[in-house]
Parts: structure tokens; C-alpha cells; sequence
């Protein structure tokens, strides 16, 4: 957790980038400061990493970031981290153009497969966790699935899936749980908010925040009910939405999207393919009439034979489409560099 002490009377907007890669781990704002002195915490810091701090007040109150003197703003360095931080600055001074870059809006972009540790302070206890989101662009929607080993280090597997709707040029969207779930999980460009009860386990109530980045989270969350407790959430975005290579030695000779098993299936199914050459690998699902139902991978992947899991469950029964296509980074011409292959995929309820 990082927190900062800012003397100022607007809009205070702030953003954290990782030193090592550039990345945004996280961002927030604070609205109508009526206050000169004031805390504005975030959750984005991992020990012995090195971070820069970028944040503007917002003085002719316009909403968007303009070059200082329009705007006051600022660029401090924050090295080696140990733990939590306190950056302090005096206002009206050492302005630095930060060049402000929009939020991300698009939380298709968060796609892929995220893993971590959860830890239960109050017990003292860490468990693995690996959370897939999905993009499911014709009905603007992404599905997160959570999969840790249970609560206190319980070796039973626990599986939950969440359900996003993404409004176009929103600051957020709302995850809706399972049955086994009431609440929902709020989430805009770089923060996450969240407030939900699991009536099967007495009505615990989980209240869950933190920041995230397209490669990071990290959260805090409190237990309430028939029993308290308080912990963390770490996850690091590990690559794309569950392709595995299949393990076999020999590079294939060509390009090639198997045939799904099982076929008819209800509701998880297997796509096997081969890539030849290094480059970027999309793999969609669409329907009858061409549109886009999911976009399964979009990464760069080396040459290899791999495999990806599909679960069809928003779908209807019927026939639909995945097809996969390859961009080579080693090809002379467009023609040449582009591939696509389209297979059938059935669907029985």
C-alpha cells in the first residue's frame, strides 16, 4: 500500500507506474478537495520494486489533464521499496509535464490468465490463486473465473465465476457473482471496489479494494459474520486465457487447427492447434452470421503445438465457428504473413 500526503484544493488525480517495465500498476482520483491536507492510498506496492508517482490537480476544472502552469503537476521517484510509503512534496513547486495518458477503458484488454497468492492476516494462512478473464466482445461482457484452494488453506478446490458488462466510454462495470453470491464487485480504470455475502457460508460478508494495471493487482479484503478476518490479494497478469503447450518436441511443419473434442459438447471443450513460425495467434468464436462471440487468445506465441479450453455455457444451443489466425514476424509480404483456418463447433444442451 502506498500512501501520500498532497496539500491542494481540486481534483487530485494519481497514477503509479513500475520502473521496470513502465507498466501502470494502479491509479485513482479524489474528488472536490475541500481540504488543504488530505490521504489518498493505493494498493500497488510489491516489495524491493522501484516506482514512479505521477499526479495533477486539476485547476480550471475542466476534467482532463492540461500542461502546468494550467494544471499543477508532478513527477516523484520512489526506489527499492520495503514496504508501505509516505511521499510528501511541497505544493506550487518543481511542476513537471507528465503528459497524462487516458485510462483504460477497455477491460477486454485485461484478458488472460492472472495468478497469485491470497493471504488471510488474521490467520495467518496463503493460498495459490489463479483468476482466467474471458472477453466476449459481441455482448461487451468479460467473465472472470477464480479458482483458489479454499478459505484458511483448505485443500478443496473452489471454482467461482463472475460476469462483467462493459459499457463503451464507461469508468467502470460491475461483476455479478453466482447464485452461491449476492453483492457485486465494481471496477473503473485502475481501481476495485467491491461488497458481497455467501449465504452457504452463514451470510459471511467480503468486502474487497485495491488498484490494478494490466499486469498487476493487488487488494485488501475484510471477513464479516460468523467469523472475522482480514488479509491480502497479489495477482500478475502470467500470459494468455489458458493456451498450453501440449508438450510435444518437434516444431510443426505447418499451420493447423485441429478439430475441438468432444464434439457435440456441453459445456467445456478443447481446441488444438500448431503454429509454425513466431508471431501473434488470434483465436475467436463466432456465429452464424459472422459476429464475434469470444475472442479466446490474442498474443504472440513461438512455434509449437498447443491446446486452449473453451467453456460455451453463455452460448444457445447450435452450430457456431472458431477460427484462428497467425501473423508471422519472419514474413517477407502481408500475404505471406497472414493464415487463417475456420472449423465448425457444435453446441448440444
Amino acid at each position: 500500500m502506498i500512501r501520500r500526503m498532497l496539500c491542494a484544493g481540486q481534483k487530485i488525480f494519481i497514477r503509479v507506474l513500475d520502473k521496470a517495465n513502465s507498466q501502470e500498476v494502479g491509479r485513482s482520483s479524489l474528488k472536490a478537495i475541500s481540504q488543504s491536507s488530505f490521504e489518498l492510498p493505493l494498493w500497488v506496492i510489491v516489495p524491493n520494486h522501484s516506482y514512479l508517482i505521477e499526479f495533477y490537480a486539476d485547476l480550471n476544472k475542466n476534467n482532463k489533464y492540461d500542461v502546468p502552469p494550467t494544471d499543477h503537476a508532478w513527477r516523484l521517484a520512489l526506489d527499492n521499496v520495503k514496504g508501505d510509503a509516505t511521499v510528501n512534496f511541497t505544493h506550487n513547486t518543481q511542476f513537471a509535464d507528465i503528459a497524462w495518458p487516458a485510462a483504460v477503458n477497455d477491460f477486454a484488454k485485461l484478458a488472460g490468465q492472472w495468478t497469485g497468492t491470497w493471504s488471510n492476516l488474521t490467520f495467518a494462512t496463503s493460498a495459490p490463486i489463479q483468476v482466467t478473464v474471458v472477453s466476449i466482445p459481441d455482448s461487451q461482457k468479460v467473465r472472470v473465473t477464480i479458482v483458489t484452494s479454499g478459505m484458511f488453506g483448505n485443500p478443496q478446490e473452489v471454482t467461482q465465476p463472475f460476469v462483467g458488462t462493459v459499457s463503451p466510454g464507461a469508468d467502470s462495470t460491475v461483476f455479478k457473482g453466482p447464485s452461491t453470491w449476492t453483492g457485486k464487485a465494481a471496477a473503473k480504470p485502475g481501481e476495485l471496489l467491491g461488497s458481497m455475502v455467501i449465504p452457504d457460508l452463514g451470510n459471511l460478508a467480503i468486502a474487497i479494494a485495491g488498484n490494478f494495471g494490466l499486469n498487476q493487482l493487488i487488494a485488501s479484503y475484510v471477513m464479516s459474520g460468523p467469523f472475522n478476518a482480514n488479509g491480502t490479494i497479489l495477482l500478475n497478469k502470467t500470459g494468455g486465457t489458458g493456451v498450453k503447450q501440449t508438450g510435444q518436441d518437434a516444431a510443426p511443419g505447418t499451420f493447423v487447427l485441429g478439430q475441438n473434442y468432444p464434439t457435440p459438447f456441453n459445456p467445456e471443450t478443447t481446441i488444438p492447434f500448431a503454429i509454425k513460425e513466431t508471431g501473434r495467434a488470434v483465436l475467436k468464436i463466432t456465429d452464424l452470421l459472422g459476429r464475434d462471440r469470444f475472442t479466446l487468445l490474442d498474443e504472440q506465441l513461438a512455434p509449437g503445438f498447443y491446446k486452449i479450453r473453451f467453456n460455451g455455457s453463455e452460448l444457445t444451443s447450435g452450430v457456431y465457428f472458431y477460427s484462428l489466425r497467425t501473423v508471422s514476424l519472419k514474413a517477407v509480404s502481408l500475404k505471406a504473413a497472414n493464415a487463417k483456418i475456420v472449423r465448425k463447433l457444435t453446441i448440444q444442451k
